[in-house]
C-alpha cells in the first residue's frame, strides 16, 4: 500500500519451513520494496529464483544463504514477471524480454555461474490474429525426451524451445476459439503428451491433450457446462495442472464463480476455488513414448 512505501516497507522476506516440525526460519528481505509472487527452485544447485511484480529478479543461494542477484537486469533487458523457465540440466534460467523496445519478445537467459544476463536472438512466435508477439506465459517444467521445452504465449501460441541451439519453433494456436489464454502446461511421464486448460468457459472450459509426436490436439473433457448444470458453478480459470506419477490422474485447481453462464462474468470469475481430478482413460494415453 502507499502507507507501506511511505514508512519504508522492507519487501518480501525469504522463509523456509520444516514440514516435520513446523519450524519457520526468516532469512530477511533481499531487496527493499519488492515482493516475490513468482518463484522456482533449482534443487540441483540450491538456488531460489524469483521475480517481482515490477520485474525485479532474484537469485538466492539457499545453501550459503546469500544473495547472488537482487534487482533489475541490465538496461534493455526486463524480466517478465509471470515466467521463469529453469533448465536444471544446465543451470540456465530463461524468460521473455518485457522491454517495450523489444517488440518480438526475445528470450533472456541468466547464467548463475557467471552471474550474467544475455539477450538471445530467438523470440516468441507471432500471433497471426494481431501481428503481435506476446510474452511466454507457461512452459513445461523440464525438457522432454526430445530435449525441448514446450511453452505457450499469453495469447495462446504454442512453441518449442531448444536451449542448446537457442532456437524457438512456432507450433500454432493452443485452441481454435477466440480465447486461448493458458497458464499451465503439464507433460506426461513418458513425454509424448502435454495437457493444458485454455481459459475459455464460453467454449466449455476444455481440457486439451497435445500429442507432441503428431501435433494432434484433442479435447478430453468440457467442464463448464457440466458443473454449471449440476451446481451452477463455472470453472473459469485454472493456473495449475499436475499429473500423478502414472499419468492417469490430472489434478487441477480452478478459480470459478456461481453465476449465470449467459453473463459476462469478467473479473467475477475469481473467488470460488475448486479442486478437480480428471481420470484419463488408458486408451487416451497409450504409447506414451516419444
Amino acid at each position: 500500500t502507499e502507507s507501506d512505501y511511505a514508512t519504508g516497507y522492507d519487501g518480501g522476506h525469504i522463509l523456509s519451513c520444516d514440514p516435520r516440525t513446523g519450524d519457520i526460519v526468516d532469512y530477511g528481505a533481499p531487496l527493499q520494496r519488492a515482493s516475490w509472487p513468482y518463484h522456482r527452485v533449482d534443487a540441483c544447485r540450491g538456488i531460489l529464483y524469483a521475480v517481482g511484480m515490477s520485474g525485479e529478479f532474484l537469485a538466492w543461494d539457499i545453501n550459503a544463504q546469500q544473495t547472488r542477484w537482487a534487482g533489475y537486469p541490465p538496461r534493455g533487458i526486463e524480466w517478465y514477471n509471470r515466467a521463469i523457465l529453469l533448465d536444471e540440466s544446465s543451470g540456465m534460467v530463461y524468460t521473455t524480454n518485457n522491454s517495450e523496445t523489444d517488440l518480438e519478445r526475445r528470450m533472456i537467459s541468466y547464467n548463475p555461474s557467471t552471474n550474467r544476463f544475455s539477450l538471445l536472438e530467438c523470440h516468441m512466435p507471432e500471433d497471426p490474429r494481431t501481428g503481435k508477439y506476446e510474452p511466454m506465459r507457461a512452459q513445461t517444467r523440464d525438457r522432454g525426451p526430445d530435449g525441448l521445452f514446450w511453452g505457450v504465449t499469453s495469447s495462446g501460441e504454442l512453441f518449442t524451445f531448444d536451449p542448446d541451439r537457442e532456437i524457438i519453433e512456432d507450433k500454432g494456436p493452443c485452441w481454435p476459439g477466440g480465447q486461448r489464454y493458458t497458464c499451465s502446461l503439464e507433460r506426461s511421464p513418458g513425454g509424448r503428451y502435454i495437457y493444458y486448460a485454455p481459459q475459455t468457459y464460453r467454449d466449455g472450459s476444455p481440457i486439451v491433450q497435445l500429442d507432441t509426436k503428431t501435433g494432434r490436439k484433442k479435447a478430453l473433457a468440457f467442464l463448464a457446462n457440466h458443473y454449471y448444470e449440476a451446481y451452477g458453478y463455472i470453472p473459469a480459470v485454472s493456473y495449475s495442472l499436475k499429473l500423478d506419477h502414472t499419468g492417469a490422474g490430472l489434478f487441477m485447481v480452478w478459480n470459478g464463480a456461481f453465476m449465470d453462464l449467459s453473463e459476462d462474468i469478467g473479473v467475477n470469475r475469481f473467488g470460488h476455488c475448486s479442486i478437480m481430478l480428471l481420470h484419463i482413460p488408458e486408451g487416451e494415453r497409450k504409447n506414451d513414448v516419444y
